[in-house]
C-alpha cells in the first residue's frame, strides 16, 4: 500500500526509506528523489562517490500509524486477559451461595469464557505487528510527537487503574469484618456466604482494573525508553527496557538478598539462643521482611533513574 502510494505520488517515502532503497537499487538517493535525474538500475552506486548512500541503520522506523495499531491491540489483549482473571474468580460465587445446581451449569460456562479469552488475547498479540521488540527500533518525528502529547495522560489512566484497584483489595473484606463486629460474631451461614461473595466480587472488579495496565503499559515504557535514550545496555531481543530493569535488578540484588537473609537467620537464633524469649523474637521474621521490601524498592528505584 506505502509503495504504491509513492508510485502514484500520493506521499513521499520517510528518509530511511529513501535510503534503503538506494542500496537495494544500487543508485543515488538523489536520482529516487528528483524527477528529473535518470534512474539507471544496471549502474551500481560506485565505492567512495559522494551521492552513495550510506548502509541502513539497524532496527525499525515507526509511524504514528504504527503505535496506535500496536496501541489498540495492546489495548485489546489486556481487556481480554482482565475479563478472563475477572471471570475465574467470579466462577466459585454461586457454589458460595450454595446454589448448586445453578452453578454446575454456570461455572463452567464462565472458565469456558474465560480459557477462550486467554486463547483470543495470545492470538490477537502474536499476529499484531512491531509487538515485539526489535534492537534499533526508533520512532519517526510524527511519531515521537505524538508519544509526546499523550504519555503523559495514559500514565495517569495507568495510576488510577492501580490505585483503584488496590484500594478496592484492602476494602473488599470490610462487609464481613463490620458485619462480624455487628453481629458479635455470630453470623448465621447465609450471612458469611453472602459477605464472601461480595468479597470475591469486588476483587474480581479490582483485578480487572490492575490487569488493564498490562501490556499496553510495557509498550508505552517501550517508547518511552527508546524516545528518551534510556534502554539497558543488555536488553534482549523481544524483551521490554523494564522486563530488563527488572532482570537487572534481580541480578544484581540476588547475592545481596542472600547475604541478608543469612545475616537475619543469624540474628533470630543468636537472639533467641541468648535470651531463650522464643515466644518474642519471632517478631524479628515479619520486620525483616518488610525491611527487605522496603530496600528492594529503593534499589529498584536507583536503578531505574540510573
Amino acid at each position: 500500500q506505502s509503495v504504491s502510494k509513492w508510485e502514484m505520488g500520493q506521499s513521499v517515502p520517510e528518509l530511511d526509506k529513501v535510503i534503503q532503497m538506494s542500496d537495494l537499487f544500487g543508485v543515488s538517493a538523489d536520482s529516487l528523489i528528483r524527477d528529473e535525474l535518470d534512474l539507471d538500475p544496471g549502474e551500481p552506486a560506485r565505492t567512495g562517490d559522494k551521492d552513495a548512500a550510506e548502509p541502513a541503520e539497524p532496527g525499525r522506523t515507526l509511524s504514528t500509524a504504527d503505535l496506535t495499531d500496536l496501541l489498540r491491540n495492546a489495548r485489546r489483549k489486556n481487556l481480554l486477559i482482565a475479563a478472563g482473571v475477572a471471570l475465574c474468580v467470579l466462577s466459585p460465587i454461586l457454589f458460595i451461595l450454595e446454589k448448586f445446581l445453578a452453578a454446575a451449569f454456570i461455572a463452567p460456562v464462565m472458565i469456558a469464557a474465560a480459557v477462550a479469552c486467554f486463547i483470543l488475547a495470545a492470538n490477537l498479540w502474536k499476529n499484531t505487528p512491531f509487538a515485539v521488540y526489535q534492537k534499533g527500533d526508533r520512532l519517526s518525528a510524527d511519531a515521537a510527537a505524538w508519544f509526546r502529547e499523550r504519555f503523559p495522560a495514559a500514565n495517569l489512566r495507568f495510576l488510577l487503574f492501580s490505585l483503584v484497584g488496590v484500594v478496592l483489595f484492602i476494602l473488599s473484606p470490610i462487609p464481613l469484618i463490620a458485619l462480624a463486629i455487628a453481629k458479635d460474631e455470630k453470623l448465621t451461614d447465609l450471612q458469611a456466604e453472602t459477605c464472601v461473595a461480595i468479597l470475591l466480587a469486588v476483587v474480581a472488579v479490582g483485578v480487572f482494573l490492575v490487569l488493564l495496565r498490562g501490556e499496553e503499559m510495557a509498550v508505552w515504557e517501550r517508547f518511552r525508553a527508546i524516545q528518551s535514550g534510556v534502554l539497558p545496555e543488555d536488553l534482549r531481543e523481544g524483551e521490554e527496557p523494564q522486563e530488563a530493569l527488572a532482570r537487572e535488578a534481580e541480578e544484581r540484588r540476588n547475592p545481596i538478598g542472600k547475604f541478608y537473609w543469612s545475616i537475619i537467620t543469624a540474628a533470630y537464633l543468636l537472639v533467641s539462643f541468648l535470651t531463650h524469649r522464643w515466644e518474642y523474637t519471632w517478631i524479628i521474621w515479619p520486620v525483616a521482611a518488610v525491611l527487605d521490601g522496603a530496600i528492594e524498592a529503593v534499589f529498584y528505584f536507583v536503578r531505574r533513574n540510573k
